[in-house]
């Protein structure tokens, strides 16, 4: 009736009641499901995402284990990773590619067939890597060994399996090393 009669938050309340007292007939719990989803799916769509996440997590911790909690669960990750992204272009586009390529590593960890997810990574890492391996460069042939090994070491900690970085890094230490300077 609730439903019906144009209240779907009205409605998904009463259901998320009956869920929580474990009284709740399959038919409701799908339907319980249909109006979560829906409301997230708003939420997400305004940008909401920390509203998206508690509408799922409520539903779900009602929920006793089974398809309908893996979909909202499901569900939850896709708007988790979404806030991440979001977050991540906030950062890039402020220039903190530190910070961007950290939040997009973080989305494709929490869902690594998520295409967006994977294509932002992608493309902080490559940014991430030219900008920085290309000033440690500068630095080198400037003869600067100190800013050269601090910027590879700092793409490291970041991008460990960038290959030459540490070959670079390996050179400057071990030309540091000749020279006598300290670490």
């Amino acid at each position: 009736y609730l439903l019906a009669s144009g209240q779907p938050t009205d409605a998904r309340e009463l259901l998320l009641a009956a869920a929580q007292e474990r009284n709740l007939s399959p038919r409701a719990e799908r339907l319980l499901v249909e109006l979560a989803l829906d409301t997230a799916q708003a939420e997400s769509d305004a940008g909401q995402f920390d509203d998206a996440v508690a509408t799922l997590a409520e539903v779900s911790d009602a929920l006793d284990p089974g398809t309908s909690r893996a979909r909202i669960d499901v569900r939850r990750t896709r708007v988790e990773v979404q806030s991440l992204l979001r977050r991540a272009e906030g950062f890039r586009e402020r220039d903190l590619l530190y910070e961007a390529y950290a939040l997009a590593e973080e989305a494709g960890s929490l869902d690594p067939d998520y295409a967006p997810a994977v294509a932002l990574q992608g493309e902080l890492r490559e940014e991430l890597v030219e900008r920085h391996h290309d000033r440690a460069l500068r630095a080198w042939r400037a003869r600067d060994i100190d800013v050269a090994i601090r910027t590879w070491r700092e793409l490291l900690d970041v991008v460990p399996d960038f290959e030459p970085a540490r070959v670079y890094l390996d050179r400057a230490e071990r030309l540091r090393t000749r020279l006598g300077e300290p670490d």
